[in-house]
């Protein structure tokens, strides 16, 4: 009897060891993995405002509605292009118009390093009907940044997200 109970009791502690060794190993796999850098990136090159929303025409800009932000390098190294997303709401956190609210823009446009832009972007081809007064834009961040000296940043999740 006490051989059985003790080969049961050697059973469970080799069976917890490997649960507990098999667990250990995924979270190392996690932590030692490169897109996992990409996933919690401590070191956010950017700052950006929130971005605002101007419903009127503006030269060389827009017809009917356009976002503006402001954008600062925080590199010494200058920005060659930059790729962004937001959402649109109206005043009460609604989507203002039929189909998706997500913005998602590609900037072609220099900005040195350790400096800042406003940047304007036309919302023209994301509005299709009349556009609603005092539209909102929530949840912008920079998905991927492209250096000149060839370096890209990139925020997949939107960690850095206004």
């Amino acid at each position: 009897m006490q051989n059985r109970m003790n080969h049961k009791v050697s059973k469970n502690l080799t069976k917890n060891f490997f649960t507990k060794f098999i667990i250990c190993s995924f979270i190392f796999s996690i932590f030692s993995c490169s897109s996992f850098e990409d996933f919690i990136s401590v070191d956010c090159p950017y700052v950006a405002s929130e971005a605002e929303i101007i419903c009127e025409a503006k030269d060389s800009v827009c017809e009917f509605a356009y976002a503006k932000f402001d954008f600062y390098n925080k590199k010494d190294i200058p920005v060659k292009s930059l790729r962004f997303s937001f959402r649109i709401y109206d005043e009460e956190g609604e989507i203002p118009f039929a189909g998706d609210n997500l913005v998602q823009a590609d900037l072609s446009s220099e900005i040195a390093g350790k400096s800042k832009e406003e940047i304007l972007i036309s919302l023209d081809d994301f509005i299709y009907a009349s556009v609603p007064e005092n539209l909102q834009a929530d949840y912008l961040y920079i998905e991927k940044i492209s250096y000149a000296d060839g370096s890209t940043w990139t925020d997949k999740w939107g960690i850095y997200a206004n």
